[in-house]
């Protein structure tokens, strides 16, 4: 099966915050959109991200690609995805969610 390639983009950056996710469990993630030439993701860590981690992060995305997840799309409510991102302590997520909401 082939995919276009923003839905191939789109993936890769789930992907990213998987693996940024798994590594650093303080990242809190801002919007991480499919762009002309690729993907990038906004992502606040408490320290910044060097050059040794690099490889790091690309090892755990090939373990995440390896594991040939599904991925899903599921909707659900505003009030719903606020009170996740909260519990899961993503202010950005909420942030943007509550801009949609008004």
């Amino acid at each position: 099966m082939t995919y276009p390639l923003e839905t191939i983009r789109h993936s890769y950056a789930h992907v990213l915050a998987a693996a940024i996710q798994r590594l650093f469990p303080d990242a809190r993630f801002g919007v991480g959109p499919v762009i002309e030439n690729g993907f990038y993701y906004d992502i606040l860590l408490p320290k910044a991200i060097g050059g040794e981690d690099l490889p790091k992060i690309e090892q755990e995305m090939k373990r995440i690609i390896k594991q040939n997840l599904k991925f899903e799309k599921e909707e659900t409510g505003i009030d719903e995805a606020i009170a996740f991102f909260q519990k899961t302590n993503q202010p950005f997520k909420v942030e943007l969610l509550k801009d949609l909401k008004t």
